[in-house]
């Protein structure tokens, strides 16, 4: 970051360059630029280490770009240092550890984010999550309920989906896609299951998220440049799908995830999807 303004030399002190450098970062996140958010994040962090405010929008980035380790980490660091009295923190540790399979460690953090801030949307949200995959149903329920009052556009009731409405919702999100993956997918059988289990999800590293809409069942070749293997079938998982807030949604999330495994399998990025 440049210290000075126009032409003038003027100097920014300390104070003011870190209200500019926090303001970038916040408006990275609100655009999605999370890579970007990140940047400016660690170099701030360069500087003052131990600023709670940059360790935490850090932890915010990351998770929204899918480290979640490194977002852990971030608000844990930012909890050593306000001796765990940062519910901002704590929300994002709730969510880091549930995406990272430690459902335990969740829902103590989450329950700890609540007792410093009851109406904290995600915090309720993520501790049902994980009390729901705990086998505590009743509790799950409340902590959904109080998450739905809360936040209701955010966090709705699950879609009640029939067989002929998941088929419809699958034949939409094949179709939205760009040719090339319709071919990809073209007679894989893409199959229903509620969620993956556990013990699967934590034997990848890192851990896969328990939130994740699909998975492709094989193994990638290493040596077919032509593309020509495909996968066996693809999972499409309905507890987290169903949560989708809307039909749109829902179709949307489907094709996201189709695109994604299937950019996986190939082991090409997005960008070089023509």
């Amino acid at each position: 970051m440049d210290d000075t303004i126009g032409t003038t030399g003027w100097i920014l002190d300390d104070a003011t360059r870190r209200a500019l450098r926090l303001d970038r970062i916040e408006r990275a996140l609100r655009s999605g630029s999370f890579d970007s958010a990140i940047v400016e994040a660690e170099e701030m962090l360069d500087r003052t280490p131990d600023d709670v405010e940059g360790l935490v929008l850090l932890g915010d980035a990351s998770l929204e770009a899918g480290d979640n380790e490194v977002a852990a980490a971030s608000y844990e660091h930012a909890l050593r240092l306000t001796q765990g009295r940062s519910a901002r923190a704590l929300q994002g540790l709730a969510v880091a550890r549930f995406e990272l399979c430690d459902l335990v460690e969740c829902t103590e953090v989450a329950r700890e984010a609540l007792r410093l801030e009851p109406a904290a949307a995600d915090a309720h949200y993520f501790l049902g999550l994980a009390l729901e995959r705990l086998g505590q149903a009743a509790e799950a329920a409340a902590s959904f309920a109080a998450a739905r009052q809360l936040a209701p556009d955010e966090y709705p009731y699950p879609m009640m989906l029939t067989p002929s409405d998941w088929e419809r919702a699958v034949s939409l999100a094949v179709r939205g896609l760009a040719p090339e993956l319709q071919q990809f997918w073209a007679d894989i059988p893409i199959v229903l299951e509620q969620e993956p289990s556990l013990e699967e999800l934590r034997a990848a590293s890192p851990p896969i998220s328990p939130r994740i809409a699909g998975l492709y069942v094989g193994t990638p070749p290493q040596d077919d440049a032509s593309g020509a293997e495909r996968p066996e079938a693809l999972r499409l998982f309905t507890a987290a799908l169903s949560r989708s807030p809307s039909h749109d949604d829902l179709v949307r999330q489907i094709a996201a995830t189709l695109e994604a495994e299937a950019l996986n399998w190939l082991g090409i990025p997005p960008e070089d999807l023509s």
